[in-house]
């Protein structure tokens, strides 16, 4: 029947007449005696990848599945197929920095309408800016507190003599 081009999965043979071949070989020996027509049908690939720092889940049609942290796979969907990803951060601190790719973004979930060959990349960032925002309010609450005991005990001081 056919053979596939890079990035491309073959699905199978979709004869039409009585003598045709259904079926998921690509290659087959028919005796052709009256008219067939055969269709190729092949899926465009999604290349799936992360960083470190999460996952990323995909779903299609019924289907769904998980890209693990710093992995990657392909799925294949049918030609006109609205996939959806959703970037899953592993912690707080390490939130989706961007989606690249063929799909660009940075918000946590995305979709695209798949007719080709696509590439999509969830990039996760390492956010110490949540952190370093605790550890200073910590330190500022440890400041006020030693300021007002130290006051206290100066007032208690003036007090006694």
């Amino acid at each position: 029947c056919s053979s596939a081009n890079s990035g491309w999965l073959f699905e199978g043979c979709n004869g039409h007449w009585l003598t045709s071949y259904t079926g998921p070989r690509n290659s087959v020996n028919l005796n052709v005696n009256a008219p067939l027509t055969e269709t190729a049908m092949f899926f465009p690939g999604v290349a799936v990848s992360t960083g470190s720092g999460g996952s990323v889940s995909y779903s299609y049609d019924a289907k769904s599945g998980v890209v693990n942290e710093s992995s990657k796979s392909t799925i294949y969907v049918p030609a006109g197929t609205k996939v959806s990803f959703s970037a899953n951060p592993s912690s707080p601190l390490t939130p989706l920095r961007a989606w690249h790719g063929d799909v660009t973004g940075t918000s946590s979930s995305i979709s695209v309408m798949v007719d080709s060959p696509l590439r999509v990349n969830a990039e996760f960032s390492n956010d110490y800016l949540l952190p370093g925002s605790l550890i200073f309010f910590i330190a500022v609450v440890a400041v006020v507190i030693a300021i007002r005991r130290s006051r206290k005990r100066r007032a208690n001081l003036q007090e006694i003599t």
